[in-house]
C-alpha cells in the first residue's frame, strides 16, 4: 500500500476539521488548548503533520479503539521517560514513567479539558507533561500497536506499522 502524508489523508475525512491560526505558532500547548475550547466531538486525534505517514488508513480506527475505556486516558506509542524533566517538585514523579509518544495520540475531549495543557511546555516535554497528568488523575496510558513514534532516530522496520512518526 502506498505511504500518504497523514495530512492529506486527514483531509479526505469529513470528521476532520482544520484550525487556521492566522499564520501565528501557539505551539503545541496554545493549539491543543484552542482546540480544547472549539472540539465537538467526544474524541481527539493529534499527528505531526510534517512527519506522519499513513501507512494504511485503518490506523485512524486502531488509535481510537482504546479509548472506548473509561481507564484509558490517552493512546498511542507509549515509551520510556523520566518525568523529572517536568516535575514541578519531586512529588510530580510518579510511577510509572512513561508517556505517550508525541508525534501521534488520541484522547477522549473530556479527559484532556479535566488535566489540559501546561503553558510551561509550549512545545518540547508537553507530552511528557501531559502523560504524567493523566496518570496522577487516575488514567492508563494505551499502547498501540500498529502505530510508532520516535522523537529522534529512525524507526527499524516502519513498513510493519500502519502509521509511522520521525524526523526523517
Amino acid at each position: 500500500m502506498p505511504t500518504v502524508p497523514a495530512l492529506e489523508l486527514a483531509a479526505r475525512d469529513d470528521r476532520v476539521r482544520l484550525l487556521w491560526n492566522d499564520g501565528h505558532n501557539l505551539y503545541i500547548a496554545g493549539a491543543l488548548n484552542r482546540v480544547l475550547r472549539v472540539a465537538q466531538s467526544p474524541k481527539l486525534v493529534y499527528f505531526c503533520a510534517s512527519h506522519g505517514l499513513a501507512r494504511d488508513p485503518t490506523w485512524l480506527q486502531d488509535i481510537l479503539t482504546p479509548l472506548d475505556d473509561p481507564a484509558i486516558g490517552a493512546a498511542g506509542c507509549v515509551l520510556p521517560c523520566q518525568f523529572s524533566a517536568v516535575a514541578a517538585v519531586p512529588e510530580d514523579i510518579i510511577d510509572p514513567q512513561h508517556h505517550i509518544q508525541g508525534g501521534v495520540w488520541s484522547a477522549r475531549l473530556d479527559v484532556l479539558r479535566q488535566v489540559g495543557f501546561s503553558h510551561r511546555f509550549p512545545f518540547e516535554f508537553c507530552d511528557v507533561d501531559l502523560s504524567r497528568r493523566l496518570l496522577t488523575a487516575g488514567y492508563q496510558l494505551a499502547s498501540t500497536a500498529t502505530i510508532v513514534s520516535v522523537a529522534g532516530g529512525v524507526i527499524p522496520d516502519p513498513e510493519r506499522y500502519k502509521y509511522v512518526h520521525d524526523y526523517r
